[in-house]
């Protein structure tokens, strides 16, 4: 688990705040057809993160960490 978190229902709420986030920042490049660049590395930036955070709770269950 990141040190940051002190709990997995932290980490689930962090994640769950980057999904909202994410499903935000979709909906704002779906309305614009162009410059949008910046936001597509924000959202695969983030989805990247929510991968670590699944990864970091499945190593955590399992007794890895």
């Amino acid at each position: 688990m990141d040190t940051l978190f002190n709990t997995v229902s932290d980490e689930m709420d962090h994640m769950n705040a980057l999904l909202k986030e994410i499903k935000i920042l979709e909906a704002k490049a779906a309305e614009h057809d162009h410059d949008m660049g910046h936001i597509y590395t924000t959202i695969n930036t983030l989805k990247a993160r929510v991968g670590e955070i699944q990864a970091d709770m499945v190593d955590q269950m399992r007794g890895r960490r």
